[in-house]
């Protein structure tokens, strides 16, 4: 009989935001352990949050075995130890820091309201095996979700400002709100002209789902037989990395770590793998994707952790000259079975040269995902407009049309 174990430990910092203000600080921590052991072909698995028996956990999973979940045991050997933890900021000067944000975000922005939560958070992972593996894994981050409000406004929100990184910068965050809000108040026309569209991951939302390796057994999903055929354009690459994205654990939930810790998605515009298990990879001949998600007490899922693009420039004004949209705040819309794709955006701007120009109204986006991203590919960088943020944008063709058209009042 074989098995495998991981333990977790969490503490999370949160600032609460309430009309403006910094209002308070809430501190939780989680401890929880996953037992798994494999015999027979089968999987018998069992968790833990808070303080646990390592003996009785195992016997708990042990038990599990009578459920006859089939499941291949493919226990890897590999040991590693990665800190990468930073100085971000001291828990103890955190509530006070961000206390100084907002009083001078209120002084910067008087015409907005600001509210949600800001999160400090630090983790550590550790994962071993009856084969002697041995994984480490410690990291922390600060993560920005802030709403922001027009005060004349009826809305419940009008943008957000979201940001997850490894180091702070309130001057930075600063910047980027004050870009956001001055932009935001002047109200501008869309352009008759045909222009180049700057998005987030919200397009690659539209179809991930796709890159499942059950779906794409199956024969479901636009991805169907695409596996290993250049599908969208040479400089079009979409991976899971675990190297340079903030906070992301160098192994998966069943101990997996990727060669290089990157595994593509679409490498240069191929289809180079699908999302996988070990279960999926083993029964299916698919790449194994190295990216296996779990409840503390649940059989592995395929999951995408690290998700990002390749071949970036720096910034999007080194790929986009001129002007172009900035889609801002996008939710809702849908993708046919043949990549036809409507995308309602609730809060756009128009773009030059690295620069929010003013606020479009509301737009309807449409296109087919394999032009989109073919032939109307432009291209994608590590960061766009904003100077803290470092969230991956791509820029690239679809058609754009106001959702509600104007009616003339005679």
């Amino acid at each position: 009989m074989k098995y495998e174990k991981i333990t977790a430990h969490s503490q999370i910092y949160s600032v609460i935001i309430t009309n403006s203000r910094a209002e308070a600080l809430r501190k939780s921590s989680q401890e929880q352990a996953t037992a798994r052991v494999y015999d027979n072909g089968f999987i018998g698995t069992a968790g833990q949050i808070g303080p646990y028996d390592a003996g009785e956990l195992f016997k708990r999973a042990q038990d599990k075995l009578s459920a006859g979940i089939p499941y291949p045991c493919m226990l890897g050997h590999e040991t590693r130890k990665e800190d990468a933890f930073k100085h971000i900021i001291q828990p103890a000067r955190f509530l006070p820091e961000i206390k100084e944000l907002l009083f001078r975000l209120r002084e910067s922005c008087p015409d907005f309201i600001f509210s949600n939560r800001i999160n400090l958070r630090e983790s550590e992972k550790h994962y071993t095996n009856s084969e002697g593996a041995q994984l480490d894994y410690r990291g922390n981050s600060i993560n920005f979700s802030i709403v922001i409000k027009d005060k004349n406004s009826s809305n419940i929100m009008d943008g957000s400002y979201n940001c997850l990184t490894d180091f702070y910068d309130g001057e930075g965050v600063i910047k980027d709100i004050v870009k956001f809000t001055q932009a935001y108040k002047k109200q501008v026309e869309l352009p008759e002209r045909e222009l180049p569209v700057i998005l987030d991951l919200s397009l690659i939302g539209m179809f991930i789902n796709d890159f499942s390796g059950e779906r794409y057994a199956a024969g479901a999903g636009i991805l169907r037989d695409k596996l290993h055929k250049k599908t969208f354009s040479e400089n079009f690459s979409l991976l899971l990395d675990s190297s340079s994205m903030p906070h992301t654990c160098f192994f998966d939930a069943e101990g997996t770590v990727k060669e290089k810790d990157k595994f593509y998605l679409v490498k240069e515009g191929a289809v180079s793998g699908m999302l996988t298990t070990k279960r999926t990879a083993d029964k299916y001949g698919l790449p194994l994707s190295g990216s296996a998600a779990a409840a503390f007490d649940g059989v592995p899922y395929a999951g995408m952790g690290g998700l990002t693009l390749g071949k970036k420039a720096l910034n999007i004004a080194d790929i986009l000259k001129g002007q172009g949209i900035f889609v801002a705040m996008s939710s809702g819309g849908d993708m046919t079975g043949s990549g036809d794709i409507g995308m309602p955006v609730q809060l756009a701007f128009l773009y030059e040269d690295g620069e929010l120009i003013g606020r479009l109204p509301e737009l309807m986006l449409s296109g087919n995902i394999f032009e989109i991203l073919n032939q109307g590919f432009i291209g994608c960088a590590q960061t766009g407009p904003f100077c803290y943020s470092e969230e991956p944008v791509m820029a690239c063709r679809m058609n754009a049309k106001r959702r509600y058209s104007v009616c003339k009042v005679q």
